[in-house]
């Protein structure tokens, strides 16, 4: 919302402080502030320490605003395989796609690599239309003929549209117990049944190509 608005947008100043009051020691990047009130249907206190710790999938997203503040903590949270491990998501793609995204000037390196593990998950006939959403966004990063896939990507993304103009649901969200700090394999999953989030997924990974048609 803030790069649509623009930079003279008079939202942009009071939404930077509130980010960055999401900034803790180190260079990362809390999901709740400690300021933030969290409160659970328990009698007893919680320990909320994981909720409160920062995740890859929530400092990329915050990155595209803060920028370099984030990129030393998403440099060194970037796993052997290339990708970054999401914590509220089940599957990676998005936080991997965000994260490279933010890197890709100041760390092409890391964007790369981030590339070759989007690469090799393309073959996976049952992506959902919400991964592979975010993996023509990560392989548009790449070369050209990592763009070329994502190119031929992009037009599997569009064949699965739905007779109403969404796409199937396929943003699948975890609910972790409070107090823990990595993705619990166990944790329920929340499909975003409504199609709303997977659609917008895919209208962003569509634009650029429609765009190169209608030009």
């Amino acid at each position: 919302l803030l790069a649509a608005l623009g930079d003279d947008g008079a939202e942009q100043d009071p939404a930077r402080t509130f980010l960055s009051a999401h900034l803790t020691q180190g260079d990362r990047f809390a999901t709740y502030a400690a300021a933030t009130s969290v409160t659970f249907d328990s009698d007893r206190d919680t320990d909320d320490a994981g909720w409160r710790a920062s995740h890859a999938c929530v400092a990329a997203n915050a990155a595209g605003v803060l920028g370099s503040a984030l990129w030393p903590a998403l440099m060194a949270s970037q796993g052997a395989d290339g990708s970054w491990a999401a914590y509220w998501w089940k599957t990676d793609a998005m936080s991997t796609a965000l994260a490279a995204a933010a890197l890709s000037q100041a760390a092409p390196e890391a964007a790369q690599r981030a590339v070759a593990w989007g690469r090799d998950r393309l073959t996976d006939e049952t992506l959902t239309a919400f991964d592979l959403a975010w993996l023509v966004r990560l392989l548009r990063l790449g070369d050209g003929d990592d763009r070329a896939a994502a190119d031929t990507a992009a037009k599997r993304l569009a064949a699965m549209q739905l007779a109403d103009g969404s796409w199937p649901a396929g943003a699948q969200m975890l609910f972790p117990a409070p107090d823990t700090l990595a993705r619990d394999p166990g944790a329920a999953v929340y499909l975003a049944e409504y199609r709303v989030f997977t659609t917008a997924a895919a209208l962003a990974a569509l634009s650029p190509l429609c765009q190169a048609d209608t030009e």
